[in-house]
């Protein structure tokens, strides 16, 4: 996948639109054009566009002209980075924010306006679905994306990176245990039948999915292992963003069974252990926002399933129907967090594949 630098991505937007702004506004309306595009910049430093559910519209008056709509009063900020912790993230709301000529900024909350007639005064941006547009006199014209990591072109892409970072581990480092530091987890290690894991692996997998992330972001964001959310207890993995207020814990809990090198199975874990992960998973993300109110955070259940169905302390091998058994059975969770909070991603469920016997 593509990334663009952020500033050559606003770059691009410019040029684009510059002509289109300038036929209708003159130069007056490049300049208003510079100083929206200025505020999305920074706006998007502590508004991840991932997270908005609903829209959200700036715009800019262009000079010599009025505002001609009636509008109720709004709040006014100095900063965008507290403008940002009142954005909506309501599905039906649009938030809507005027950039003032020092540079202050005006919200208004739930509001619906008609953009045609603001578009005759103002440069008037809209953002909704991960999509970007300008309504220039009434008429609304989106913004081409050239890599879908972007939520928006003038944002850095922070979440949709991890999440798809987490699909590449999952389906080529975790699926066949290509991973070297993960596939020591086994018991037999790389050359094993991946039937039990070793005992305590969770170090193990913790320290595999932390080095490929720190690879796989490349140097965009700090990658630490277990570090501590709270007086007692330290998430698995956490991502803080370089240059935005973006962060990201992640909580690894494996399925399966282990086994000490005396052959004893020493743990046997079911789904009953990722609902548990789930409801730690969520009171860490409430003990960080506690702490880091101003952070845009966001929590992701990493699952390892190593379930294996039929095996005992004295299995060898195993067949292909209960090797892959657990492959294609996924986990409910009670409460269903990822949909009944918005810092709480999908859980996502990596199963290992074991080496199976011919049947």
């Amino acid at each position: 996948m593509t990334y663009l630098d952020s500033e050559k991505m606003r770059e691009i937007v410019k040029r684009l639109y510059i002509s289109h702004i300038l036929s209708a506004y003159g130069e007056v309306g490049v300049i208003a054009l510079k100083e929206v595009l200025d505020t999305l910049h920074q706006l998007f430093q502590f508004l991840e566009p991932e997270l908005i559910k609903g829209s959200l519209l700036v715009f800019r008056i262009i000079e010599g002209k009025t505002l001609p709509l009636d509008l109720p009063a709004p709040e006014q900020f100095t900063t965008p980075q507290h403008l940002a912790q009142e954005i909506t993230s309501d599905f039906s709301q649009t938030s809507v924010v005027q950039v003032l000529k020092n540079g202050d900024l005006l919200l208004w909350k739930n509001l619906s306006l008609d953009m045609a007639r603001l578009s005759e005064v103002a440069v008037v941006y809209l953002y909704g679905d991960r999509a970007d547009a300008f309504v220039i006199n009434g008429n609304k014209h989106i913004v081409p994306n050239p890599s879908p990591a972007y939520s928006s072109v003038f944002s850095i892409p922070t979440f949709r990176i991890l999440r798809d970072a987490l699909e590449e581990y999952k389906r080529r480092w975790v699926r066949t245990s290509h991973c070297r530091i993960f596939a020591s987890a086994w018991c037999g290690g790389e050359g094993g039948l991946r039937l039990f894991f070793r005992s305590k692996p969770e170090s193990t997998m913790r320290r595999s999915l932390a080095q490929f992330l720190d690879i796989h972001l490349r140097g965009t964001a700090e990658v630490r292992p277990e570090q501590v959310v709270d007086e007692t207890h330290p998430v698995d993995v956490k991502v803080t963003w370089m240059f935005t207020n973006r962060l990201a814990l992640l909580e690894i809990k494996w399925l399966g069974k282990s086994m000490n090198d005396e052959g004893d199975i020493t743990k046997v874990f079911t789904d009953v252990r990722a609902r548990t992960g789930a409801k730690q998973l969520a009171g860490y993300l409430d003990s960080n926002y506690a702490e880091t109110p101003l952070h845009q955070s966001r929590g992701y259940l990493v699952v390892i399933d190593g379930r294996r169905k039929g095996l005992n302390r004295v299995s060898t091998s195993i067949s292909l129907q209960n090797g892959y058994w657990y492959r294609d059975k996924e986990i409910t969770y009670n409460p269903k967090f990822h949909i009944v909070r918005e810092d709480f991603e999908e859980p996502i469920r990596m199963f290992a594949e074991p080496i199976c016997s011919p049947e």
